[in-house]
Formats: C-alpha cells, sequence, structure tokens
C-alpha cells in the first residue's frame, strides 16, 4: 500500500487508558453525573481528522462499483469516456479501499475499548465516597496508573548505580543496554528514586524525544539488555 501511506494521514489508534486525574477533575465528572447521570465523554480519537479524505476516496470507490454493475446489468450504454471515469475510481481506489476497512477494525476495537473504559469510570466515580476512595478502588488492577519511563544516556560505569538499584529492591524499574566501547549505556527508569539518584551525580544526559538511540533501543534486538527488566522498552512513547 505504498502511495496509500503518502497520500493520507493516517493512524491506526490503539487504546491506552488515560493518566491518573486529579481531584478538581473528578469533582467536576462527580457533578456533571449527579445533574445528567447520562452524562457521556467524548471520543478521544477524531475520526475525521485522520479518515476524511481516505473516505471520501472509499465512497467513491463504492459508487464506482455500483455504477459499473449497474451498466453491466442494464446492459446500458454509455460513451467511452464517461466509463473511463468510474473504471479510473475503482482502480484506484482499491488500495486505499482496502487500508481503509483495516483502519475501521483497528477503530471499532478502540471505541469498544474506550466505551468499556468510560463505563467503568464513570461507575467508579458515582460509587465513591470521596477522591481519595475513588484513587484506591479504580486504580488497581487493569485500570493501574500507567508507568513512564525516564531514558537517560548513561556515559558512567553503573557498578554504584546497580548497587542503589539491588538495595532498594527495584531492580524491575531499570533497563540498562550498552552500545558502545568505551563504557556507554543508555538507561531506561521507571521510578523517582531511582530517576533522583542518576540525576543527582555526573555523566549522564536526557535522551531527546528527537534521538535515532531511541528508536534503537525500542525497535532493533542489536543492542541487548544487559541488566534490569527488558520489558521496559514498550513503556517508550514517540508521540
Amino acid at each position: 500500500m505504498f502511495y496509500t501511506r503518502y497520500l493520507f494521514k493516517l493512524k491506526r489508534p490503539e487504546f491506552e487508558p488515560p493518566g491518573k486525574i486529579d481531584e478538581d477533575f473528578y469533582l467536576d465528572i462527580r457533578n456533571r453525573l449527579i445533574n445528567d447521570p447520562r452524562f457521556t465523554f467524548q471520543s478521544d480519537f477524531n475520526f475525521w481528522y485522520y479518515y476524511k479524505y481516505i473516505f471520501i476516496v472509499f465512497i467513491l470507490f463504492i459508487f464506482s462499483i455500483l455504477f459499473l454493475l449497474l451498466s453491466y446489468f442494464l446492459d446500458a450504454k454509455f460513451s467511452v469516456y464517461l466509463m473511463v471515469i468510474p473504471y479510473l475510481f475503482f482502480l484506484l481506489g482499491i488500495q486505499p479501499s482496502v487500508y481503509f476497512i483495516i483502519a475501521m477494525i483497528y477503530y471499532v476495537r478502540y471505541l469498544m475499548k474506550e466505551r468499556q473504559y468510560q463505563q467503568v469510570f464513570k461507575k467508579a466515580i458515582a460509587g465513591s465516597s470521596s477522591f481519595e476512595n475513588f484513587s484506591e478502588t479504580f486504580y488497581t488492577g487493569v485500570y493501574s496508573e500507567p508507568l513512564t519511563v525516564q531514558e537517560y544516556l548513561f556515559e558512567n560505569e553503573i557498578i554504584e548505580l546497580k548497587g542503589f538499584v539491588e538495595d532498594k529492591g527495584l531492580v524491575s524499574h531499570i533497563a540498562v543496554y550498552r552500545f558502545n566501547v568505551p563504557p556507554a549505556f543508555v538507561v531506561l527508569s521507571s521510578n523517582e528514586e531511582i530517576n533522583r539518584f542518576i540525576e543527582s551525580g555526573n555523566g549522564f544526559t536526557k535522551l531527546k524525544k528527537s534521538d535515532k538511540l531511541r528508536w534503537t533501543i525500542k525497535y532493533q534486538t542489536g543492542i541487548p539488555c544487559i541488566y534490569g527488566n527488558k520489558g521496559l522498552k514498550k513503556l517508550m512513547k514517540f508521540n
């Protein structure tokens, strides 16, 4: 689907629960639910922004098929020039239409998961007695507050860092990648204590969002994780 990717601004949505809300937002939603028990949230994914143009192409593709079928079964006689137009829409529309259908499967899945989350979220707020009670009961299990990862370029030896992490029992919250010689490392951390420890010393740099090294860590296996939890790279975000 080469030209489809370059002609259309496409995105396959994947639902991720939003971060933990604050008390003001909790009170606002609670009051809205008291005033209107049927209150609903708008979807965070803008269908028309991402799919407007490819949806138009899809509709033209469907109409071109219908026109060609009707002209065939009704044995209608049209000029050659008139018949070229639906044939052209049909041929050019095959690829983006297939891609649109695939994208719609992702979109429907997204809406189902988003709606399920919103229902559980509203039910938890309506059934809670306070913000603290809501936080304790809702942000557990499936909807636990999502972890965020800090990414560092670390030019020191990691012996001291490893000692700190092991003393604190935080090995599952760090991933270390060695990427060249002399020793230099990429460190992923999902724990504030580890972040503070790293930033309290010298020889570290936070990786920028545009750094190509982040893509290498996230998507390639050429730089193995030499210490810690290699699953942390799943939490790296590029948006």
